[in-house]
């Protein structure tokens, strides 16, 4: 993870001065006939995607393990028995359907490494065989979502990964016949409903994993709070150390729940659906300096927000 920070913020310190300036040179010369416009744009779009999603997945993985403890700690606080069965019904989602939205979040990273690929490469033939590559993850997607995401809370997710199969057919078609710049624009236009769907079914879920995370910080607050009153009388004793280190630790912790809006992925993704419609709007514009210019200041924002989120949650996950 943090070497994926680290990627993406050298590429945007660097690229207002010196990529930017060669890509609008370039495009004042030729008018950017080929897919050279796109390269830094497209570059920064994938590296802030990949942290997002890795960020994505953390809560993800965690949230079943959120409300698990949650329940251990509320029966351990009231001294009551814990049981087997009550602790499957704490979980959300089901192993394997939790399994799907992390197939499905793969499938976030290696759409934006195709829009990566076909902006960097002049070599039709890959550039089809991992558009196919693609498709094929996803047809395997379509199916195991079709095994085990049966549930009702899970029909928002399940429409929007059908139509996301069809595009990655296409582009593996048209760069076929290389036409690498074609292949790159109908990849970004035909995905604009279909990615921004998934973006949307993945964040609502995302929302529910954020909103059980933020509900167990906030009842263990209580936690250290009872255990600094349990050293009181201790500490009345002579020993003030255990009461000293009490408050330290819940100082710490409020620290945490302070900065924990911070950490909230679903903003992340938002931002990176806010990120995709520029691309549409680049594809769809004369490509024109002014416009060059226009994307990569949005794609210099949505690194910032995707760098300053995913510090975050990877600060809380290595804390908390």
């Amino acid at each position: 993870m943090k070497h994926v920070l680290g990627v993406f913020h050298s590429i945007f310190k660097s690229l207002p001065e010196k990529i930017l300036l060669a890509l609008l040179l370039a495009c004042t010369l030729i008018g950017c006939a080929d897919s050279s416009g796109y390269r830094a744009p497209i570059s920064a779009f994938q590296d802030a995607s990949s942290v997002l999603v890795n960020s994505a997945r953390i809560y993800l993985t965690q949230l079943n393990k959120t409300e698990r403890d949650a329940y251990i700690r509320r029966q351990a606080a009231d001294k009551k028995p814990i049981s087997m069965a009550e602790i499957e019904k704490t979980q959300s989602f089901s192993p394997e359907e939790i399994a799907v939205r992390l197939e499905a979040l793969s499938t976030l990273s290696r759409y934006g490494t195709l829009l990566g690929q076909l902006a960097n490469s002049d070599a039709p033939e890959k550039i089809s065989a991992n558009a196919t590559d693609l498709g094929d993850a996803l047809q395997k997607l379509t199916s195991h979502i079709s095994e085990y995401a049966t549930g009702s809370s899970n029909n928002k997710f399940v429409s929007s990964v059908g139509p996301v199969v069809k595009i990655a057919g296409e582009v593996a078609r048209i760069a076929t016949e290389k036409k690498i710049r074609e292949a790159l624009e109908q990849a970004i236009l035909s995905g604009e409903t279909p990615m921004q769907e998934l973006i949307k079914a993945i964040s609502a879920d995302i929302t529910i994993a954020y909103e059980r995370k933020r509900n167990a910080l906030s009842a263990r607050r209580v936690d250290y709070v009872d255990a600094y009153e349990d050293t009181l009388d201790v500490a009345n004793k002579g020993n003030s150390d255990q009461h000293r280190h009490a408050a330290e630790k819940l100082i710490t912790y409020l620290d945490v729940w302070e900065s924990f809006p911070l950490t909230d992925p679903s903003e992340g993704l938002n931002a990176m659906e806010e990120a995709y419609s520029s691309l549409v709007t680049y594809a769809k514009s004369p490509k024109t300096p002014t416009d060059l210019a226009s994307l990569a200041d949005r794609m210099e924002l949505f690194s910032a927000q995707a760098n300053r989120i995913g510090s975050a949650i990877l600060e809380l996950n290595n804390n908390f």
